[in-house]
């Protein structure tokens, strides 16, 4: 049990660090370019409103309608570029 914490832990601290890291690279307000389906010829565009988890930004979707639920996507920062 206390190996599981210790693990446990250490996936806390990596967590933590990865946030701070998408923090610092990409801070909000910051607007990116990027592909929603493979193969996508023109980036969307969009302005980075949040972090979530395992490396995901919250970036509010340019193109998409006002009251669209895809007005707000969850883009991996490997796919995002700052424009």
């Amino acid at each position: 049990m206390n190996s599981l914490m210790k693990l446990l832990e250490k996936e806390k601290q990596a967590a933590a660090e990865l946030r701070a890291e998408l923090e610092r690279q990409f801070p909000k307000g910051t607007r990116v370019a990027f592909t929603i389906m493979s193969g996508q010829k023109n980036p969307s565009t969009g302005e980075v409103i949040g972090y979530r988890d395992h490396g995901y930004l919250a970036v509010h979707h340019e193109q998409a309608k006002k009251y669209s639920r895809y007005r707000v996507r969850d883009v991996s920062f490997a796919s995002a570029q700052i424009i």
